[in-house]
């Protein structure tokens, strides 16, 4: 996810790499967090953040499309741009500033005119999670009864998501959406003394594999943080870092774990795609300039293009309460009615500006 043409190509469904991952990760995600409700049911309640705070349909939906309209433009999104900054892409560079203007404006606006799209408490006739509609008066606080409940829908839904990423994966292999980039498959070309090393290496650069560690990492971010996986939420904490918490203060970060979001996403997915970048060079045998261009695809990528994305797509995301990590990931496995309208949005957003303007 590295290479800004598989957002594009996944738009005009040349390829299903995004789609995998995506599948793979909220299915993941959902079975961790069935894990975490039957032995730390506090935790798991305490860091169910959707099921607190309610963005508003509207703002969800309308910022989620311009937040996939942004993915689109851009080639990158709020969680993968870390990704593409440590692979060295071309326009990674160009997106984060970007992001930072975007997230900027979200900010001023918030400040200037209390511009605050989320409710910050939770008003107890809105159900903002499936389960919600399955609970009495009764037993509505109870949170083994809501714990047991999530588990009831989360654990079929979840396993339902990973059928259809390997589906996805049945009818458009992982060997051909990696070509359809101009990448070879990482396993041809490898220098592995055996077998099973050729096998581990395809493997662990399986956009499949991929989703089942960022699902299953939701346990330890949970339990550190206090919350689900977001990518836009770093970005407001480097801006209210260089503000001095003047900008978005709710923001800056005073405890390690507040700082655990950005130490994820800004350092470890950053380091991550760096490793990853060095790996494909060497399993492949091809210089980093070559797959850097391949990795752009068939679209000319602007300056002006990928900072505008950037400045839309982090815009979006701060207004929906949520990126495609945030309500994509996070607040479908929380089982967040409005992050699946928000989901939905972000790839219509996408479809819908690619097919438009032909992207």
């Amino acid at each position: 996810l590295f290479a800004p043409a598989s957002f594009t190509r996944q738009m005009r469904f040349e390829n299903f790499l995004l789609m995998k991952v995506f599948l793979t990760g909220v299915g993941t995600s959902m079975l961790a967090q069935a894990l975490m409700a039957a032995f730390h049911v506090k935790q798991f309640e305490k860091s169910r953040s959707y099921r607190q705070d309610n963005n508003g349909w509207l703002q969800v939906v309308g910022g989620c499309g311009l937040l996939g309209v942004g993915m689109a433009v851009s080639g990158s999104g709020p969680t993968m741009l870390p990704t593409q900054l440590g692979s060295g892409v071309s326009t990674a560079a160009s997106v984060f500033l970007g992001g930072l203007a975007g997230g900027t404006l979200y900010a001023v606006l918030e400040k200037a005119l209390s511009f605050r799209t989320s409710c910050p408490k939770r008003c107890d006739k809105e159900r903002l999670v499936i389960d919600d509609y399955f609970t009495t008066p009764e037993n509505s606080s109870n949170p083994k009864v809501i714990a047991a409940l999530y588990q009831r829908f989360a654990v079929p839904m979840g396993i339902a998501m990973i059928l259809g990423a390997l589906f996805f994966d049945r009818i458009a292999p992982h060997s051909a959406d990696a070509i359809s980039l101009g990448l070879p498959p990482h396993a041809q070309g490898s220098q592995a003394s055996s077998e099973l090393m050729r096998t581990i290496q395809a493997i662990l650069f399986h956009p499949i594999a991929a989703g089942v560690v960022l699902g299953i990492n939701q346990i330890p971010l949970r339990v550190v943080s206090d919350d689900g996986q977001g990518g836009s939420t770093s970005i407001m904490n480097i801006i209210s870092f260089l503000s001095g918490g003047y900008l978005s203060e709710r923001h800056f970060i005073r405890s390690w774990k507040q700082a655990s979001q950005i130490l994820y996403v800004y350092g470890g997915t950053l380091l991550g795609g760096l490793y990853g970048f060095n790996q494909i060079l060497s399993l492949t045998g091809a210089d980093a300039a070559t797959v850097r261009q391949a990795a752009l695809g068939d679209v000319t990528w602007t300056p002006a293009r990928t900072f505008l994305g950037g400045l839309m797509m982090v815009f979006g995301a701060r207004v929906a309460g949520g990126c495609t990590c945030g309500h994509g990931i996070s607040g479908v496995s929380e089982l967040s009615l409005q992050s699946f309208a928000g989901a939905a949005a972000i790839f219509g957003g996408g479809i819908a500006i690619t097919l438009l303007l032909r992207l």
